[in-house]
């Protein structure tokens, strides 16, 4: 009796099992059907089961010509607003409009990152606040303070570290230049600079030894079990039933990564929160994390709005990824472009070289912001390489979007807007938008800092905006690669900052060229854009 019960348990559990994959799965395949984005033109899909995501590649930005970005190519085609499908036949509605999309990104309590996304960034980063959603989203960035001023003595210190790594490398190299990994080298810069800005932590990851702290090994183990998603992730992404059954090595690696973080990151807030409750203003403590843990214990901040321990916990791995992975990547396509555009590097490099006579080797902050051809530099590798290429909101009520002109949907009418059924899911082309020509005029799709030294008009100075900008777009620089909104990027500030500290040495004492062909240089998908 006993073992049919248990037989009869099984199958219980199994169709269960069964029943719910089939409903997550039907809500992919029948949502289409009557959505109101079914009747956006777009372009045809090759395959039902993962629609245009595997057509929708980064071009290869080494490449010569003109490379147009597939989502670009369609947009000449189908207009601002068109549809592309995804996973199962999934609708995603791509925004170029500037009035739907500053819509969409201004009203993030109706439109907000897909589950499918948030459980890729949960598993990473747990809920800190990049996953964070809603109110949650609220009260922790309001005891986020990253602010590059505080930041500003790590910079000149890590970035003049690997410099000299950088010159020992070519010393000791038979040839008078020397091959060398750029994208890593700047990788593990940014991550020692994020370690002890972020809170105060040395990971000695520049050393690349022994004397390399458990945690930047926590950091990379995730990293590098995770910059391939794989078959496995993926079906877990879509389909929730599969969460509770597939444990396969990357998720194991993950797992075992994520609790070295987390132990190390206790220890970390335990000894912060001593320090404050001793009454300790030790003006060596800077770090972020220091100044949340204070902020956070202030009698002047009413209680309910206080962080717990585990939400302050799980600012620790967003302060890395967020401080670390795009900008070194940011860098990485600086130097790529410096190295194919000569005359470029060698106006930076005059620029640094006058400028230390006047201000030295370690300048001040608004000393970096005071050079325009390097601050041209930076805007435009942040324009032409977004360290993410995409965005993605999901409607979680019906709506209505408005946009700027009239598009013709499917039946050839014009529409002045954009109905929404709750669920409905939104791409942000980021890179796409930051190569449009009627924004950027025609060398949009060409590595040009010059744009930046023209004079700019009245109605482009708010926006930072070059001469030649058609209409005004969002966040620093005038690009969509911080986006707007409460969801736009916290520290982009100090992103661009440590860009300029790096390059202010880098450039000015060593020059870059490719060690390979430009079009071997490609990007590998991960949680942004990676050069390969």
């Amino acid at each position: 009796m006993s073992i049919k019960l248990f037989a009869n348990a099984i199958l219980t559990t199994a169709g269960a099992f069964v029943i719910w994959v089939l409903v997550d799965a039907a809500e992919y395949i029948l949502r289409p059907l009557v959505s109101p984005a079914r009747k956006l033109r777009g372009p045809p899909s090759s395959s039902f089961v993962f629609g245009h995501m595997m057509d929708e590649d980064a071009p290869n930005v080494g490449g010569s010509g003109e490379v147009l970005h597939p989502h670009e190519i369609w947009r000449r085609e189908y207009g601002h607003v068109y549809a592309t499908r995804a996973f199962l036949g999934e609708i995603r509605c791509m925004l170029f409009d500037p009035r739907a999309l500053s819509y969409v990104l201004e009203n993030h309590a109706t439109y907000t990152s897909p589950r499918t996304l948030r459980y890729i960034l949960q598993r990473i980063l747990g809920e800190g606040l990049i996953v964070a959603q809603g109110a949650e989203h609220k009260h922790q960035r309001r005891l986020l303070f990253l602010k590059p001023s505080r930041a500003c003595p790590y910079f000149p210190r890590k970035a003049i570290e690997l410099r000299d790594k950088l010159l020992a490398q070519t010393r000791i190299s038979d040839k008078d230049d020397a091959r060398i990994d750029m994208l890593h080298q700047l990788s593990l810069t940014a991550l020692d600079i994020i370690g002890e800005a972020g809170f105060g932590y040395k990971f000695n990851a520049l050393q690349e030894g022994t004397d390399a702290s458990e945690l930047s090994a926590a950091f990379h183990g995730i990293f590098s079990s995770s910059s391939g998603l794989g078959a496995f992730f993926v079906i877990k992404a879509f389909l929730p039933p599969f969460r509770l059954f597939i444990f396969d090595k990357r998720e194991r690696e993950i797992r075992k990564a994520r609790r070295t973080m987390h132990r190390v990151g206790l220890e970390l807030i335990r000894e912060r929160l001593k320090e404050a409750k001793r009454g300790e203003e030790d003006s060596s403590r800077k770090d972020l994390l220091s100044l949340m843990v204070r902020s956070n214990l202030s009698t002047d901040l009413p209680p309910e709005q206080r962080l717990s321990l585990q939400q302050i916990l799980n600012q620790i791995p967003t302060f890395i990824l967020a401080g670390h992975e795009t900008t070194s990547t940011s860098l990485a396509w600086c130097l790529f472009s410096l190295s194919q555009h000569k005359e470029c590097q060698q106006r930076l490099r005059l620029e640094i070289l006058e400028a230390m006579e006047q201000i030295g080797f370690k300048p001040s902050m608004d000393q970096l912001d005071s050079l325009p051809y390097l601050d041209a530099v930076v805007k435009e590798t942040i324009r032409f390489h977004p360290a993410t290429e995409n965005a993605f909101r999901k409607a979680l009520v019906d709506d209505v979007i408005p946009v700027s002109k009239p598009y013709v949907d499917i039946d050839g009418r014009q529409r002045t807007e954009i109905s929404v059924k709750k669920g409905d899911v939104f791409m942000i082309p980021t890179f796409a938008i930051n190569h449009l020509e009627e924004v950027w005029g025609p060398g949009a799709n060409q590595f040009q800092p010059e744009r930046w030294l023209s004079g700019v008009p009245p109605s482009h100075v708010k926006f930072g905006l070059p001469e030649g900008a058609s209409y005004s777009t969002w966040g620093w620089g005038g690009s969509m690669t911080f986006l707007s909104g409460q969801r736009a990027c916290i520290g982009f500030r100090f992103a661009v900052l440590e860009m300029k500290a790096i390059l202010f040495q880098l450039v000015s004492a060593l020059e870059f060229n490719l060690s390979v062909p430009a079009s071997d240089i490609g990007k590998a998908h991960m949680y942004g854009l990676r050069s390969r």
